[in-house]
């Protein structure tokens, strides 16, 4: 027993360091698997799984009193084989949903997405309007029995039937709980159980976090790049803007130079002497070059602006790509002391934050578009 629970630790963790990380969700990272494993750690102590595993022990060691059978130690084990597998199938679903189901459920107007949407809001409240009735009567129960222990009236008898009905789960499947004569028996039972609402609460806690840490890396990655080319955009803009600063002191020199050369023809007229032919067409040369090196210099300018312009947009983008990490890292630190505290609120919190990530995301997607 002992050596299929490392077993199964050795390859969880291989698969998970040596097969996923390198090649797949990179965001998710150590931590999270961390996460996972003690989240999974403490859920193993629920109420309702201590009920029935101690329930189902109690029962085996009575039955068991009258023979020679060896002691029910492996009632636990089978349990949680059967609670691992549905949570291992969820998994399953969660990754075969991501690549199929989930762009369609995700893009407004489609009919799964106004149906899910309609069904997911039925059947939550549905089941909060069932827990919170159940609630009422184990308390309605809870209080008849306290008022039964202080008249007297609570015998060896009837505490050991409540204590067969304890746990949520166990009683719907009590009296099914009660046929089992083996250990291996438990392992169906372990799987019903993995199909309750705290398990899936907290697969879904799990996806989510992982979905946050995997957008997240993606966000940051988007951040590093954006930024990159906005600092590669800013110096070419710089080279771009040296070189119409050179342009500039050209047209300067062709005009001082084309002054220089009217004066002199000014000089020449007013000693009352012929102007020289090459002064004046020196002087028209040099005019033609300064509306070239003008041009230029404008080019040169248009295009430095160009890329100035480029490279604000990317600044604004890398803005929002951070900001979303930002968001996404507080949503993930929420999620495991949600994760931990068991306070959904929290969970809550998390979620709108990580929307608010997803839009921050979306937003320089949108722009690109």
């Amino acid at each position: 027993m002992a050596a299929v629970v490392v077993a199964l630790h050795v390859v969880g963790f291989g698969i998970f360091i040596f097969f996923v990380l390198p090649s797949h969700y990179q965001g998710l990272g150590i931590g999270v698997s961390v996460l996972v494993y003690t989240l999974g750690l403490r859920h193993a102590f629920d109420a309702d799984h201590i009920a029935a595993i101690d329930n189902t022990v109690r029962k085996l060691l009575h039955d068991r009193s009258e023979v020679d059978a060896p002691r029910p130690l492996k009632v636990g084990y089978y349990f949680s084989l059967g609670h691992s597998t549905v949570v291992i199938a969820v998994g399953c679903a969660i990754v075969v949903a991501e690549k199929t189901v989930f762009p369609t459920i995700t893009r407004p107007g489609s009919g799964l997405h106004v149906v899910g949407g309609v069904i997911g809001t039925v059947a939550s409240a549905s089941f909060l309007y069932l827990i919170a009735l159940m609630n009422i009567v184990i308390l309605s129960n809870i209080w008849k029995m306290v008022a039964s222990m202080k008249r007297g009236d609570f015998d060896e008898g009837s505490l050991e039937a409540e204590l067969q009905n304890r746990g949520l789960m166990n009683r719907f499947f009590g009296k099914w709980m009660r046929s089992i004569s083996h250990e291996r028996q438990m392992y169906p039972v372990g799987g019903v159980f993995g199909l309750g609402f705290d398990t899936a609460t907290e697969v879904a806690l799990l996806a989510t976090t992982a979905l946050l840490a995997a957008v997240a890396a993606v966000a940051s990655l988007r951040a590093g790049d954006t930024v990159n080319e906005a600092l590669a955009l800013k110096s070419d803009a710089t080279r771009i803007q040296a070189q119409a600063s050179d342009q500039w002191a050209y047209y300067q020199a062709k005009g001082i130079k084309g002054a220089v050369a009217r004066a002199s023809a000014v000089t020449w007229k007013a000693a009352g002497r012929p102007v020289p032919p090459d002064l004046e067409e020196t002087a028209s040369r040099y005019d033609a070059e300064q509306k070239e090196i003008q041009a230029k210099a404008k080019e040169l300018e248009s295009e430095r602006d160009a890329k100035e312009h480029e490279a604000a947009g990317l600044l604004e983008k890398h803005h929002h790509y951070a900001d979303a990490v930002a968001l996404f890292q507080v949503a993930i630190a929420l999620g495991a002391v949600s994760a931990l505290t068991r306070v959904k609120l929290v969970w809550y919190g998390s979620l709108v934050l990580g929307a608010a990530g997803l839009a921050m995301f979306a937003i320089p997607l949108i722009s690109a578009a």
